[in-house]
């Protein structure tokens, strides 16, 4: 661009019509009523027409001069379940739309021996929610339930500021090298509203509207070093302040690196880590129940990892890690007055195993597969639901005719696992293709593509809400992709 600018806009649209029809066995023969899509009574026979679909959207655009950028970001997805979560009527289906607008901008400047960011942030995230359900007239008791809709919905903006830095250094000394010293603070406030309410016509009876804040603020640092030439060391550590309620919290980090040159990497590190209860998890249950909200705190976790890093050839690196995380302070969905609307601290999780990677390039050829053994155990000892204890990834991307085509495989293993009511799940396998040819016409790539291509029939574990032990996968799907680049 003219003037020094560098101007970047990219953006996508997808619209998937979903399935035509579905079967979900715990749906039949429930003895309630089944409505279709049109708002007419239908056999329970546990079939569910016209109820999914999916549409997405998305654009970016980024504008640059020297050390100052200025980036934003919109996207939006409107999506239709026909799985009758929540207890909602069977046959109609579950409509939520989610929308996030995120802007920042930032100062970077760079040299030899250091660097400076200084960064503001804005993000907002939006849900709805139409939740399909009878209502019966009390004053009425010989009347048809009407059929009207839960209206939930929730909207969050965050407001940010982070500053930080680096200072470089190259020798120090006789025996130290590539000494590295960072730190920085930053600050955040999120105002979230959440609300509920039942339409039944034209009629609105709000259940709860309300609007909660959350501050943050933190302050975080790390330091490096080589000693010896094949020894590296680094600590870091991060200090979280929520003035609301938790307090202070202090996560640390270290770490060694054994650097054997073309021999390999032996790595070994520690670190502590947090997740501050959201606002859903904070208030939505007082706003349901009218109680005061409960007092929540963290979750923490503590993680272990050794690992081992070894070039097989020029093009072929294998890595080998092997780890331990117990996490406590659990944030679980309770069931107070049965109501299972308010979050509680309780239970525990204890994982730890094995994961090794191996990975090929040549020139644009990539080969990628990876090998997951775990076991997860939760305070009672049991293994936890969807925990699956063996997992396996590949992929694959082959370039032919000089580069301008591409074809891409990804396959995975999951090993069996349970559902929430302890159902088990079997073990699948699942392969996706696609064939991308650039250029087909000037500016313009084609991608076509089939998901599921062994058309398995399986699926994953339900949650808490859902009336199925399992949500089927599609089957196999044919689609394809045009991406344009304008000029």
């Amino acid at each position: 661009m003219r003037g020094g600018y560098d101007l970047f806009i990219a953006g996508g649209y997808s619209r998937d019509p979903g399935l035509s029809a579905i079967y979900l066995p715990e749906l039949a023969n429930t003895g309630e009523p089944c409505i279709g899509r049109s708002g007419n009574a239908q056999p329970c026979n546990g079939v569910v027409r016209g109820a999914d679909g999916e549409e997405t959207g998305a654009v970016f655009a980024a504008i640059k001069k020297r050390g100052l950028a200025f980036r934003t970001f919109a996207s939006w997805r409107s999506k239709e379940t026909p799985t009758a979560s929540y207890s909602t009527v069977i046959g109609q289906p579950v409509a939520t739309i989610d929308h996030r607008f995120y802007s920042d901008l930032e100062y970077a400047k760079s040299s030899e021996r250091g660097d400076l960011v200084l960064r503001l942030t804005g993000d907002h995230y939006g849900y709805t929610g139409k939740y399909p359900y009878l209502y019966a007239d009390p004053a009425a008791a010989e009347t048809q339930p009407t059929l009207g809709f839960n209206d939930d919905g929730a909207d969050t903006t965050w407001w940010g500021a982070e500053a930080r830095g680096r200072l470089k250094r190259e020798k120090l000394g006789r025996y130290l090298s590539d000494l590295e010293v960072g730190g920085g603070v930053e600050a955040r406030r999120a105002t979230g509203r959440q609300f509920n309410a039942d339409v039944i016509g034209d009629e609105r009876e709000v259940s709860f509207d309300r609007t909660d804040r959350v501050d943050r603020a933190a302050i975080f640092g790390h330091a490096s070093a080589r000693a010896f030439d094949h020894v590296v060391g680094f600590v870091a550590g991060r200090g979280d302040y929520y003035p609301d309620g938790i307090g202070a919290v202090f996560n640390p980090q270290l770490g060694v690196v054994l650097d054997g040159d073309s021999l390999g990497r032996l790595r070994a590190s520690l670190s502590r880590g947090h997740r501050a209860p959201n606002l859903y998890e904070q208030f939505f249950g007082s706003g349901v129940t009218g109680k005061e909200p409960s007092t929540l705190g963290p979750e923490n976790s503590e993680t272990r990892e050794v690992s081992v890093e070894h070039y097989l050839s020029s093009h072929v690196r294998l890595v080998v890690v092997a780890f331990r995380q117990n996490v406590t302070n659990l944030i679980l969905l309770s069931d107070q007055d049965g109501v299972a609307t308010t979050f509680d601290n309780a239970g525990s999780l204890r994982s730890h195993g094995v994961e090794a990677e191996l990975e090929g390039r040549w020139n644009k050829l990539r080969l990628r597969s990876t090998y997951t053994r775990l076991k997860t155990r939760n305070e009672e000892g049991a293994t936890p639901p969807n925990s699956p204890q063996s997992l396996a990834n590949l992929t694959l991307v082959v370039p032919f005719a000089s580069g301008r085509g591409i074809v891409g495989v990804e396959s995975w293993y999951v090993n069996k696992r349970l559902s929430v009511g302890g159902v088990e799940l079997p073990p699948y396998f699942m392969t996706n293709v696609a064939l991308t040819i650039n250029k087909v016409v000037e500016r313009l790539d084609l991608t076509l593509g089939i998901s599921n291509v062994f058309d398995q029939r399986s699926g994953d574990p339900g949650s808490e809400e859902h009336r199925e032990a399992v949500i089927p996968h599609d089957p196999r799907i044919v689609w394809a992709r045009l991406r344009l680049e304008l000029p």
